[in-house]
């Protein structure tokens, strides 16, 4: 979880996006961690790869039907 407040904290003071944009990457980044959990039994962001991100995206455009 350190990679994902260092990245927010690069959104807030780096590149000075509003309080209301972190806290949407954070629900975001965080929903994602879960699906990753839930589905692949992930224990680090670390151990993310493509095929994590690509069946995210498709489950987000399935469940938006």
């Amino acid at each position: 979880m350190e990679h994902i407040e260092f990245f927010l904290r690069y959104l807030q003071y780096e590149k000075r996006r509003s309080a209301h944009t972190v806290v949407s990457y954070r629900r975001d980044v965080n929903d994602f961690v879960l699906f990753c959990i839930e589905k692949y039994s992930l224990t680090s962001v670390t151990e993310v790869g493509l095929f994590c991100v690509r069946a995210w995206v498709i489950d987000l455009l399935q469940t938006q039907k």
